[in-house]
């Protein structure tokens, strides 16, 4: 599986994503942000995506916003996985660096060409670790596992949960 996207004016790169079945989005790809999804909240809505709670978010500069949360399943990469999405009151939707694990991510500015290709078997698969939101921080040492530069247009980073009722 790849999927072929490119540069916008503001140099971000972005990818054409089916969401679900007959929904294809516009998304950035942030590698600013640890989550899986951030949706507008006119996809949310669209999409049926269920209300979990609310979570403080650590923006770049270091100040902390809260924002809702919602879970649904998505047919991404094409598999289906369940995912936590984040809304936005912007108009730009983001895939976030969890939705990259077990991908290989290249970014070729000059060429205007932004790539996602499945890895053979990813470093997470093999240590058998699972749903990303719930690890804070997935660390490598090893320079083969940085596939490109970061481009950072926010830094998004999830610091609590809440949530309004029992699970």
């Amino acid at each position: 599986m790849k999927l072929i996207g490119w540069m916008d004016d503001q140099l971000s790169p972005r990818i054409k994503f089916s969401i679900v079945l007959g929904t294809e989005l516009e998304l950035v790809v942030d590698t600013g942000f640890n989550g899986e999804l951030v949706l507008p909240k006119t996809y949310l809505k669209k999409l049926g995506f269920r209300y979990r709670g609310w979570t403080l978010v650590e923006l770049a500069d270091g100040s902390e916003v809260p924002t809702r949360f919602y879970e649904g399943t998505i047919i991404g990469f094409g598999k289906k996985r369940k995912v936590r999405i984040h809304k936005t009151e912007s108009e730009d939707a983001l895939l976030g660096t969890q939705m990259l694990i077990g991908y290989i991510f290249e970014l070729d500015i000059e060429a205007n060409k932004v790539v996602i290709a499945k890895k053979a078997k990813s470093i997470v698969q093999k240590q058998g670790l699972a749903r990303k939101h719930e690890i804070e921080h997935y660390k490598c040492a090893k320079p083969s596992c940085l596939t490109s530069l970061p481009l950072v247009t926010a830094q998004l980073r999830v610091t609590r949960l809440h949530f309004p009722f029992r699970i």
